[in-house]
């Protein structure tokens, strides 16, 4: 029960949060149409990408990277504009490549194992172009793609759950073999690129994903088993997240 009143606080919050962005946005527009003035940078894209940055940081408490990739990129172009004989724009590809190094050495690929819990845990940061499908007998799995792609099949009887991290990439991820009774969850944030989910045709999909210019769509149309709920929460910018059922 406690942990049901949770979730319930956690989506008011979130709704209040997005509430006084909307009034916000409301209050300035009609302040400019009742002829205030203000810089014209505030209605581009760039400072849109920035806000949604900091909203998204501020629901996850600014611990995971999708944040931090909006408002960079934002700031970025924002600058552009500000200091437009700087002429920053010639930097924007080797700053870029730069970044990818960073993440490849910060993120490099790994697999561990937890062996402090009855739970087997297997975590793969892919972090390369053209990436094998990894064939994971778990219970739990984590799945990270950074600028690339990241594929696992994954075999579970007791299957409890998952997280996966996609920026400018995608991952997918076959849970068709798993099984499990009662409630599972997977932890999705993912940044401009995508999230497929091969699932049983029987499972049923609480979708608790948070985010803007998204898409999380379910395209099974069979009949669901009320116990088997698998919840699929976190955030979604600029990408999609697909569940699939079993051909």
């Amino acid at each position: 029960m406690e942990t049901n009143n949770n979730k319930i606080k956690g989506n008011d919050n979130n709704k209040v949060i997005a509430g006084f962005v909307i009034v916000g946005v409301g209050v300035i527009l009609l302040l400019r149409t009742m002829g205030f003035l203000f810089p014209h940078w505030l209605f581009t894209w760039p400072v849109l990408l920035i806000v949604a940055g900091i909203f998204t940081g501020f629901k996850n408490n600014f611990q995971k990277q999708s944040w931090i990739v909006m408002v960079a990129i934002g700031s970025f172009f924002l600058l552009k504009d500000f200091v437009p004989e700087l002429r920053i724009g010639q930097y924007f590809w080797p700053l870029l490549i730069i970044g990818i190094g960073l993440g490849f050495i910060f993120t490099a690929g790994f697999k561990k194992k937890d062996n402090n819990s009855n739970t087997n845990l297997i975590e793969e940061d892919t972090n390369y172009a053209n990436s094998t499908q990894t064939l994971n007998e778990i219970d739990s799995f984590t799945a990270k793609a950074f600028f690339s792609s990241s594929n696992q099949f994954v075999i579970s009887k007791n299957f409890k759950g998952g997280a996966i991290s996609t920026t400018f990439g995608s991952s997918d991820i076959d849970l068709s073999k798993c099984n499990f009774y009662g409630t599972a969850t997977i932890n999705i944030d993912v940044t401009f690129g995508s999230a497929d989910l091969i699932v049983p045709n029987d499972w049923l999909i609480k979708n608790e994903v948070n985010g803007f210019f998204n898409s999380v769509e379910d395209k099974r149309t069979t009949a669901f088993d009320q116990n088997k709920v698998l919840i699929i929460k976190g955030n979604c910018v600029f990408g999609s997240v697909d569940v699939k059922g079993v051909k």
